[in-house]
């Protein structure tokens, strides 16, 4: 683990010992130092050859002596921060492993403490002496703080909608807290946040006649007010898909910002306005408003609905964000061209509420090479909201992205949905559905689960499992391949989940790199086909298939 890789080896692993020898023993020497072994002896390596059977024999003698850990730690100077406070941001305690590296990494994190506190000129010294006949060590910080440097005043500068207890607000500085390079940093990126302004720049000056403090200068560039953006895609299951987005930035100077959204293709529409209103009377509220309209069409049946929501989104720990959701809803589940006796004609109230949670780490939305996504949603409709059906359905979502070796990547995609109407019959939109291209491929969109008696066609379940496993790796310049192997299923109701029970699909695919976007092509093979079913299905599409 040591020789594996280290800027400018000349070879790999152990295989340093032969060729890169004085480098290789410098590192393996400051591992053992690093790990409290101050006085590891490490000699050089005695290397044999067996040409008969094409082998190297290296035999490394190690002395690695006693290991140092840290007897006590002192501090002198502080009065800011108490010694508690100190001890607590350091990974250098009383009892841990001695090293001078990690006294170093200590006395580094002291500083910055300080300076995040708004003492510039800190000055830490760190020492450490050797307890008398032990290999253990005696830690001492002497700290010379200096004066905390304040803002004086907030200037600001370039200004056109945004009003300026909106900006104040959002950077988080006030005069006569203290300032430091840190604060200014997070003023700057909590100001990006907003996506109110495209270009933010944030420094600081020292004040004339005032000492130890500063004025600190807020340079701002608005975005447009108002910016369009539409698109076309094409996929073999929707055809073609087209887009628009009308977008209305910093309404009323506060910030808030609007939109217009609308999506068709051949089997579904959908438009929706939106409001975001992140600050209240300079409290942060992260509220988001939306009014909708959406009809889809399935095989089986068509669902229109109309509603509107309100939504709070809050971080819980750094990287998972929480929101809750209120929906309010109105859904009309028909079909169009009724084959049965019994013409399927059901309009339901739904007041629905949903907590939803979700991290990602994804390096790039589109087409990720790493990093994981992880999104959460349980929605409940009961009856004292008004609904009309009580119902509760949850979705789960897990993919994940690595890297094997340089050039391959493994991709992985977890899917289980739940849900029930506690008796009764849970209405078409609200079941889950798989297969298809982005789903199980090898199998037609939505045709993986139970279907209906009258119409032979899909009619969804209360529970699914989808997992999907990806291997992409390059093929030609801006040609690359894929082999993926799909399983899932659809239940017809909770009762019959069986997480063993799964179809499956497997096959190749290409991803080619084009102007206007990466272009897929998967060819997918059921698995174990039953009657009627298609042994195989093509698809065509704009981005990774998850």
């Amino acid at each position: 683990r040591v020789f594996a890789s280290y800027f400018g080896a000349k070879a790999k692993g152990l295989w340093n010992l032969v060729y890169d020898r004085r480098v290789a023993l410098q590192l393996l020497q400051y591992f053992y130092q690093e790990n409290g072994y101050l006085k590891a002896k490490i000699s050089n390596p005695v290397i044999n050859e067996d040409e008969t059977k094409r082998l190297i024999y290296i035999t490394l003698k190690i002395e690695a002596g006693a290991q140092s850990r840290v007897a006590s730690i002192a501090f002198s100077g502080n009065s800011h921060f108490s010694q508690e406070a100190l001890l607590a941001d350091l990974e250098l305690k009383p009892g841990t492993i001695f090293s001078w590296p990690a006294l170093s990494q200590a006395r580094v994190n002291i500083i910055n403490k300080y300076r995040g506190a708004g003492f510039k000129e800190i000055t830490v010294e760190a020492g450490a002496e050797a307890r008398k006949d032990t290999p253990d060590y005696e830690v001492n910080f002497t700290i010379n703080e200096g004066q905390i440097y304040r803002i004086s005043q907030i200037e600001l500068t370039g200004l056109r909608r945004a009003r300026p207890a909106f900006v104040s607000s959002a950077a988080g500085l006030k005069p006569g807290e203290p300032l430091s390079l840190e604060r200014l940093a997070q003023a700057q990126k909590n100001l990006y946040d907003t996506s109110v302004f495209q270009a933010v720049n944030i420094s600081s000056e020292p004040e004339e006649e005032k000492n130890y403090e500063e004025r600190v200068k807020v340079s701002l560039q608005e975005n447009p007010w108002l910016s369009l953006t539409y698109g076309l895609q094409y996929n073999s299951e929707t055809y073609f898909e087209g887009l628009g987005q009308i977008d209305f930035n910093n309404l009323f100077g506060r910030g808030w910002n609007s939109l217009l959204y609308f999506r068709a293709n051949a089997k579904q529409q959908e438009a929706r306005a939106s409001l975001k209103v992140p600050y209240i009377f300079s409290r942060k509220t992260d509220f988001l408003l939306s009014a909708y309209y959406s009809k889809y069409d399935k095989d089986s049946y068509t669902t229109e609905e109309i509603g509107g929501s309100f939504q709070h989104k809050i971080m819980i720990v750094r990287g998972f964000n929480l929101s809750w959701v209120y929906k309010l809803s109105k859904i009309h589940d028909y079909e169009e061209n009724p084959i049965g006796p019994f013409p399927y004609d059901v309009k339901v109230t739904s007041s629905e509420f949903s907590i939803l949670l979700d991290r990602d780490t994804r390096d790039d939305r589109f087409d990720p090479r790493r990093g994981s996504l992880l999104s959460v949603s349980l929605s409940y409709s009961p009856r004292f909201l008004g609904s009309s059906l009580s119902y509760f359905r949850s979705f789960s979502q897990f993919t994940m992205y690595r890297d094997i070796g340089r050039s391959f990547i493994w991709a992985s995609c977890y899917r289980l949905g739940l849900a029930s109407a506690f008796g009764d019959i849970l209405i078409p939109s609200k079941r889950f559905f798989a297969g298809g291209g982005t789903s199980i491929r090898g199998f037609k969109l939505d045709a993986v689960g139970p279907v209906d008696i009258w119409t032979g066609l899909p009619e969804g379940g209360e529970a699914t499992i989808v997992i999907n496993e990806e291997l992409r790796f390059p093929v030609y310049k801006i040609v690359r391949g894929v082999v993926f192997f799909d399983a899932g299923n659809v239940y017809s109701t909770l009762r019959d989940f069986n997480p063993l029970k799964l179809r499956t699909g497997a096959g190749l695919g290409l991803r080619i790199d084009t102007p206007v976007g990466l272009l897929r092509v998967d060819y997918g093979f059921n698995l174990k086909p039953r009657a009627g079913e298609r042994r195989s299905s093509i698809f065509f599409s704009l981005g990774q298939a998850f």
